[in-house]
């Protein structure tokens, strides 16, 4: 790129232009500027032009004259940044990147960004034409390690092969967070599952509240994908949703994508679950069954308008087991139907001493019910079919939803969103809360609720769960089963005539059968006894809807 560069601190202005020059720019230097220099500089062509904001007297507080030339550099057609060594004392500078009056801001501070970081932001400009964020001073939560280490101790091992420098790293931040931000404090989470390094970002700024972001790093395949998912799902995004992303995929194989959270923050609020951890004890139940009816019955709502109104029809009817298990869906892999078991479920079986036999599951004492994944894969689960779609979030678990002070909710993760199965969200946290919502380590309680839960006709069925012992959290588990069911029949909008609990109970057994071959986020490697109970939970669940549900296709003569 030709690049030009004014500034009155000749030392600087040596160092930054050979650095260029050594990136294969070429530079146009001035470290004065005259009048007339100024109309013919004004008139020439630049890529780039970066010009000094105190260009006369670097020690003139009022000193603004370079801003005067970069605006108007910035209006003859040049991209323009302005360099300072001055943090502004004024959102005046930083208005002006908003309104594209200058296409960035850039410090000299070398303690806030260093030489190669400054010619990766040079680099990224050229290749997107957008300039990162120039100015932020970016920290680690960690006393001990800058952002340097942090990035490349946790994003690297995500670099799907690559050799990215951490100059890349950090640059690809800056252009994931907003242009006027002032201050970034980042901290390490848990890696998600889908191969990503995750962190959490508090990004100041000088004249506004903060935002809070949660930030992926991954292979780029990842993380376009979820962008694409994000912006391409019919509809308008949900009240309560993380309704702004940013993300940039421009290295070679590394991506970067960032949610954040409109007027509020998952700061401001807390988990709706697992009960496990620090987050118990913030969300009561009265408070959880708030939230839920309003993520159902208002924030999803018009999501579920499409199948309502008999939108998105699918001619012909799409298969439910391919819907659930094909790429792209929870198991992200194609389903082989020939495949003698496609569910690893052979160690969770023997791990809780349930015995296979002819297509049943014995549970002992002369508890015997069919067997959920030859139920699903060949038996008339594998016939089911469904003709209308819907918008779904597709990941729709108690970590993915936070808890407002007011009782509303907000969701996040957005990564699997896409058309699908009316009934696949409720499903899927109905299966979460009952799972991890919940303290009960008696199996005979957990089986007598599974018991109440599986013995409905229909989604608006009464379910009895003042009569459910083992705990308080399990009576209300199975309170919030009814409630989802009842929210899932009104999105349904048609009266349950025995199909509508058919297709709920599948989509109710396959994701009863991911959390006990361990897919689900919730579960904790490192609390074996408790993974034990859950997975024997799971297991049972997904025996008792199958069961039910081959009865209820019996009824209704399904081949």
């Amino acid at each position: 790129m030709r690049i030009l560069i004014i500034d009155n601190d000749t030392g600087f202005l040596s160092s930054w232009g050979d650095l260029l020059e050594a990136c294969d720019h070429e530079v146009v230097r001035y470290s004065s500027i005259s009048k007339a220099k100024r109309a013919r500089v004004i008139k020439s062509t630049f890529d780039l032009a970066m010009v000094d904001l105190r260009m006369v007297d670097d020690r003139e507080s009022r000193d603004e004259s370079g801003l005067e030339l970069a605006e108007q550099l910035q209006v003859a057609g040049t991209p323009t940044v302005l360099l300072t060594g001055h943090p502004p004392d004024s959102a005046r500078l930083f208005q002006m990147v908003r309104m594209s009056s200058l296409a960035g801001i850039m410090t000299k501070d070398a303690s806030v960004m260093s030489g190669m970081e400054r010619a990766a932001c040079v680099d990224q400009f050229r290749r997107t034409g957008r300039f990162p964020n120039g100015f932020a001073r970016l920290r680690s939560s960690s006393p001990t390690l800058d952002v340097g280490q942090v990035l490349r101790d946790e994003i690297r091992p995500y670099a799907d092969g690559c050799d990215i420098k951490v100059e890349e790293l950090t640059v690809l931040l800056r252009s994931i967070i907003s242009p006027c931000a002032s201050q970034v404090y980042l901290k390490v989470q848990p890696p998600g599952r889908s191969g990503t390094a995750v962190l959490k970002a508090t990004v100041s700024y000088d004249d506004g509240p903060p935002e809070h972001l949660a930030i992926k790093y991954g292979p780029r395949k990842i993380t376009t994908s979820e962008s694409v998912r994000y912006d391409r799902f019919v509809g308008p995004l949900p009240d309560g949703a993380a309704a702004q992303l940013r993300w940039r995929a421009e290295t070679a194989n590394l991506g970067a994508i960032a949610y954040s959270w409109v007027t509020d923050s998952v700061n401001d609020a807390h988990p709706f679950g697992p009960r496990s951890g620090k987050t118990w004890g913030h969300v009561t139940w009265p408070r959880r069954r708030e939230a839920l009816q309003r993520l159902m019955e208002i924030a999803l709502d018009r999501w579920h308008e499409p199948f309502r109104h008999g939108e998105n029809k699918l001619t012909p009817g799409a298969s439910l087991l391919t819907h659930y298990t094909d790429l792209g869906g929870i198991w992200y892999r194609p389903v082989d139907h020939d495949a003698d078991l496609i569910l690893p479920v052979d160690k969770a079986l023997t791990r809780c001493g349930v015995r296979q036999h002819e297509g049943r599951w014995d549970f002992g004492e002369g508890l015997d019910l069919a067997d959920p994944v030859e139920w699903c894969l060949r038996g008339r689960g594998s016939t089911l079919t469904y003709d209308r779609q819907c918008p779904c979030h597709g990941d729709l678990h108690v970590a993915n939803v936070f808890v407002l002070p007011d009782n509303s909710p907000r969701l996040i993760d957005f990564g699997r969103t896409g058309m699908g199965h009316v009934f696949r969200d409720f499903a899927a946290i109905e299966a979460s809360i009952r799972l991890t919502c919940t303290d009960a380590s008696d199996r005979s309680a957990l089986m007598a609720a599974e018991d109440r839960i599986s013995s409905g006709h229909s989604l608006g069925d009464f379910i009895n769960y003042r009569e459910v012992t083992g705990g308080c959290d399990l009576k209300e588990a199975v309170r919030a089963t009814m409630q989802i069911r009842r929210a899932a029949l009104d999105a349904h909008g048609e009266p349950d005539g025995g199909r509508a609990l058919l297709e709920y109970l599948f989509a109710v057994t396959i994701h009863m059968l991911r959390y006990a071959t361990g897919v689900a986020d919730e579960i904790d490697s490192d609390n074996g006894d408790r993974n034990d109970l859950m997975t024997f939970h799971a297991l049972y669940a997904a025996a008792k809807s199958a069961d039910a549900a081959e009865a209820r296709a019996k009824s209704l003569g399904v081949p």
